[in-house]
């Protein structure tokens, strides 16, 4: 039998296997790349490397060799096209392509209705390519059509190519005069009917009520008059009778007059036959007007009167007037306050005090201008405007790196170099931001001529004069500087009115040739100052300027009705707000001459003034003595272009402080009195000094 050697061989044969077995790891992969190597790369589309922008980059090899890094370094794929650039960012082999305009590029620009431009008052205006390039903004500066003309100036305001066409409303020139009756047909010239006069109104619209007409009235059966206007006298058919001693109220004054000024009613008696009536007796019929008597003596108004008067604590340093008929004084506040009003601290140091008051007298708000250097109170110290809207700004002389505030709004510190505060404050009295007036001249202080204007949205414009380097600046609704507008002038005298556009105009008093920013201008005459005046839009580019005659010092202006009223020591300007041009040159009145502190203009049409220490004198209205009959005296004179309105002598017992009007009927003056007070010829006696605010009927 054969043994089995099989399996024991297969042992036998793998333990000796294993005992001599020598077995060890595989070896290394080759490297791919060597350390330090670099290869080309680029992730952007086919075709983009090397154009425009975009350029390929590199991998770098890896320490250990074994590859590359996946991260393509320096590459530059394509970008959206930037206008803003010139290079071709999306890397299509062009520059700029799809953009609208270079940004900053400006192009004239015009909205309104084809065939308009260069018409009338229309014409185009300029806009500025945006920061992205890809479209122009806002059309400035263009006038487009208004929906019709203005009736009361000559120019064509809805471009159409006529002036003052009946299509717009215009029927009439204004002023202009015709006759008038309202009677019945057949009644004109019979009897005591007669006809009378009516004048355009001054918008040219329509014409104003007919005045000095007489149409029939019942019969007056003590007269001799055929009243009624039937070509009968006092016919039993009017009831031509009555009851012997019956009395009734009478009068014989025009219509409407009865019980205005000094006009009053009288009593008739029927008369003992009971045919007729008696004489009126104790009536008051009109009676010539006297500015040094009694007031209103013809009864047709109450032009001039004293409205209300309100007692402050001191003079008022500046008065100003807004839209709605409110007035704000500023003044030194003392320990007796503006009444209503509680001092934030009453035995700090005196402060300025900006109290706001109703078109009733009413005490509105007061807020103390803490930090303000006191008792720096010349005339050029401080400024203060009310806009139409009633948003108010102030200018204060400060110290410098003093800490002020208004009323208690936030602290602003001021600045080293800072010798004043420009305050914006809305209608409530709360301060909106105070900044720093910059000090333009190294010789620039406090007492340097500077001038301010409230704009409807709350921005606010500056001017400064007397030294070189004269600017006009916009500061914004939030206090930021929105432009500034260097001028080569050395004004002696500044004055700022806003647009409603949200420009402004400048009026300075230069001697010598300056440019506005729309070009040299150069004197009427050398050496001697002249008026100059000029026009800003809203984004501060200068429309046009001029040198309208040698009027010395600008004192105040306002715009209205699209007009500017200038306001200087000659007398009353009205210019054209399109152009410039001058209108009408009224002259003060012979021998006297308006000041910046007595004189305020309306609008583009009239002024307010007052003139202290005149003796007789003819405003227009014929020689008017002052109240009393004294040598001197004080007058109120409300001047309308070329025409005076009205004049009044109030009483020679005080002194003027300022005044201040605005279009609309708002007339203000505040006045220092001493002893005894004297308006309307009504004398009231007051303890020593007193100070007041007083409004006037327009």
């Amino acid at each position: 039998m054969r043994r089995p050697y099989g399996p024991l061989l297969v042992f036998v044969l793998l333990a000796s296997l294993a005992e001599g077995c020598s077995c060890s790891e595989p070896p290394p992969p080759e490297p791919v790349c060597t350390a330090g190597e670099t290869l080309p790369c680029y992730g952007g589309p086919a075709g983009t490397a090397g154009v425009g922008i975009c350029r390929a980059g590199t991998r770098a090899c890896l320490a250990d060799g074994s590859g590359f890094e996946e991260t393509c370094a320096g590459e530059i794929k394509p970008e959206l096209e930037s206008c803003s650039t010139p290079e071709d960012d999306d890397c299509n082999g062009l520059a700029n392509d799809g953009c609208a305009c270079e940004p900053g590029q400006v192009t004239a620009c015009y909205t309104g209705p084809a065939g308009t431009q260069g018409v009338g008052v229309c014409k185009a205006g300029s806009a500025a390519c945006l920061p992205s390039g890809q479209s122009f903004g806002d059309c400035v500066g263009e006038v487009t059509p208004a929906p019709q003309d203005d009736c009361a100036t000559v120019e064509d305001e809805n471009c159409d190519g006529e002036v003052n066409e009946p299509a717009s409303g215009c029927v009439c020139a204004p002023s202009t005069k015709e006759a008038c009756y309202s009677g019945p047909t057949g009644t004109q010239g019979v009897g005591a009917c007669k006809a009378g006069e009516r004048a355009c109104l001054p918008s040219g619209t329509g014409f104003g009520p007919c005045a000095g007409e007489v149409v029939p009235a019942a019969e007056d059966c003590t007269t001799p008059e055929d009243e009624n206007c039937n070509g009968q006298v006092n016919e039993a058919s009017s009831a031509c009778s009555c009851v012997p001693g019956a009395t009734e109220a009478c009068y014989g004054g025009p219509p409407g007059t009865a019980g205005v000024g000094i006009c009053k009613e009288g009593v008739r008696t029927c008369l003992p036959a009971g045919d007729g009536w008696g004489p009126c007796a104790g009536e008051q019929p009109p009676m010539p007007e006297n500015a040094a008597s009694l007031p209103d003596e013809s009864c047709s108004s109450d032009a001039g009167e004293t409205l209300w008067k309100l007692s402050l604590p001191r003079s008022g340093l500046k008065l100003a007037v807004d839209g709605g008929g409110s007035a704000v004084v500023l003044m030194n506040r003392q320990q007796a306050a503006v009444a209503g009003y509680e001092p934030v601290n009453p035995a700090s140091y005196p402060q300025i005090l900006v109290a706001r008051f109703g078109p009733d007298g009413s005490f509105l708000w007061g807020k103390e201008a803490y930090g303000n250097e006191i008792p720096f109170t010349t005339s050029f110290s401080y400024q203060l405007v009310a806009g139409a809207n009633g948003h108010i700004a102030l200018t204060v002389p400060v110290f410098e790196m003093s800490a002020a505030a208004f009323g208690q709004s936030p602290i602003h510190t001021a600045g080293r170099e800072t010798f004043r505060v420009i305050y914006s404050v809305d209608p409530s009295g709360a301060l909106l931001y105070a900044v720093d007036a910059p000090r333009l001249h190294a010789f620039e202080d406090k007492n340097a001529p500077h001038a301010i204007a409230a704009g409807v949205d709350g921005s606010v414009f500056y001017a400064n004069g007397f030294y070189s380097n004269a600017h006009v600046i916009k500061y914004d609704p939030s206090g930021a500087v929105a432009w500034d507008r260097a001028n080569t002038g050395t004004p002696s005298s500044v004055a700022l009115a806003a647009v409603p556009d949200g420009g402004v105009v400048l009026a300075i008093t230069e001697a010598w040739e300056v440019d506005l920013g729309c070009g040299p201008v150069p004197p009427l005459s050398a050496g001697n100052r002249d008026l100059v005046l000029a026009r800003y839009d809203a984004a501060g580019n200068c429309q046009w300027s001029t040198r309208p005659g040698p009027e010395y010092e600008a004192y105040a202006l306002s715009v209205g009705g699209g007009f500017i009223g200038v306001v200087t020591i000659d007398g009353f300007l009205r210019v054209s707000l399109a152009d410039g041009s001058t209108l009408v040159e009224d002259a003060a009145p012979t021998g006297l001459t308006y000041t910046d502190r007595t004189s305020a203009p309306i609008g583009g049409d009239a002024i307010f003034a007052m003139f202290a220490r005149a003796g007789t004198t003819d405003f227009g209205l014929g020689p008017q003595p002052p109240y009393g009959g004294s040598a001197t005296g004080n007058f109120y004179v409300m001047r309308e272009v070329g025409a005076t309105r009205w004049a009044r002598s109030p009483g020679p017992a005080f002194s003027l402080s300022r005044v201040g009007a605005r279009a609309g009927g708002f007339v203000y003056a505040t006045l220092t009195a001493t002893n005894q007070l004297d308006l309307d010829g009504v004398i009231e006696s007051i303890d020593g000094t007193s100070y007041f605010l007083v409004r006037m009927a327009y």
